[in-house]
């Protein structure tokens, strides 16, 4: 069976331009096109138009509390961004795929006394093309990010 179609992008786009979560469009789509269950398209869908739309991620999505931030699209796939999530994802008991936990091991350790990165904790910079940098640990940092 085919994926379900937006009808209206147009109409999903503004929604989210003014912080509409997922199931907030989902349900108007639902309501606005008398739409079944099963011909609704899933929040993944919404997540990819976001993307397309170069829009903000859903509000109401929660990435963990080592990822606080709402990272601009080109900042989502750099390498800190990528390793605290893995970092998450192994808090929460999930296997890492293929070189993931050893890249991970590999990024923590720097953290460690004696590492390169001893002391600093990953801060987000969304006005920067780096989008991340890592900076002395402040009074209020317990964990591997910089409180926002």
């Amino acid at each position: 069976m085919p994926a379900p179609k937006i009808p209206n992008r147009d109409e999903l786009v503004s929604m989210m331009r003014n912080g509409a979560s997922n199931a907030q469009c989902i349900a108007f789509l639902a309501d606005r096109y008398d739409l079944r269950a099963d011909e609704l398209p899933g929040s993944s869908a919404i997540s990819n138009l976001r993307a397309q739309y170069d829009l903000p991620r859903d509000p109401t999505a929660k990435s963990g509390d080592l990822i606080p931030w709402l990272l601009l699209p080109e900042h989502r796939s750099l390498w800190p961004a990528k390793m605290l999530r893995a970092e998450m994802r192994k808090r929460q008991g999930k296997e890492l795929p293929g070189r993931l936990a050893g890249d991970l091991d590999r990024w923590l350790r720097r953290f460690e006394p004696g590492g390169d990165l001893a002391g600093r904790v990953v801060h987000y910079a969304p006005d920067t093309a780096e989008g991340f940098a890592y900076v002395l640990r402040g009074d209020r940092d317990t964990d591997l990010i910089h409180v926002p």
